[in-house]
């Protein structure tokens, strides 16, 4: 689109620390049409300086925010995470009466990985579980390491039939293929899972995260590499 602005004298410093550019600070056309003059140029950079230190400061801010919401092992979103936006979704699903979801996983047997391979492939086996979570998880769920070899889905706006269903696909992705230990040396592993949705089974945060616990050591104690709906609670009393 064609304007009748015309460029009549412009200035450009780049925003730069070290060897790191992050933008370019322009002005063009000076107030009254005179054309910039070498102390414009010296005004600019300082402010240039200036810019750059806030931006370098807000991108750190980002970061360390990122860092604690975030598992390190893994890379999914950590407890904190987890508590802190649950407790959010759940007052919007309250007031929006809409279903929350949530699944809760525990690795079976995960201390024979660490005894028989070492921490190192334990870890390692860690951040696969979490990939091979996230690959089955839809891109708006939320998947979180929530500490040691127990993971959390949060399923929003998701009923209990859809978030079994996630549950069992979890579940199959982490028991039909194996795991890496060492080169040419595998191994199979199982996850358990409780699945508990907001307001069905639970009225807050906490409940929902007890329930889906609860209905994941039921799993446990049937045999593992189970998923369990967190109503099957009322027949194990």
């Amino acid at each position: 689109k064609k304007t009748s602005f015309k460029t009549k004298s412009i200035l450009c410093v780049p925003l730069k620390r070290g060897e790191e550019l992050f933008g370019v600070l322009e002005m063009i056309n000076k107030v009254g049409g005179e054309p910039f003059v070498r102390d414009d140029l010296l005004l600019l950079e300082i402010f240039a300086e200036h810019a750059t230190v806030a931006i370098q400061n807000a991108m750190l801010y980002k970061r360390i925010e990122q860092l604690s919401i975030t598992d390190d092992l893994t890379g999914l979103y950590n407890s904190r995470f987890c508590n802190i936006f649950l407790d959010r979704l759940v007052e919007e699903a309250k007031r929006k009466e809409k279903p929350v979801s949530l699944i809760f996983l525990d690795i079976d047997f995960f201390k024979l990985v660490n005894d028989r391979f070492g921490h190192l492939v334990g870890g390692e086996t860690l951040k696969a579980v979490g990939e091979r979570i996230r690959s089955v998880a839809r891109k708006d769920d939320y998947c979180i390491r929530y500490g040691g070899d127990e993971y959390i889905v949060i399923l929003s706006d998701t009923p209990k039939k859809t978030a079994l269903v996630i549950a069992e696909r979890i579940r199959k992705a982490v028991a039909d293929e194996p795991f890496l230990a060492f080169e040419n040396q595998l191994f199979h592993l199982t996850i358990t899972s409780g699945v508990a949705t907001f307001p069905d089974d639970a009225t807050s945060k906490e409940e929902l995260i007890g329930l889906a616990d609860r209905a994941m050591y039921v799993g446990k104690t049937r045999g593992k590499n189970l998923v369990v709906d967190a109503v099957e609670l009322e027949e194990e009393k």
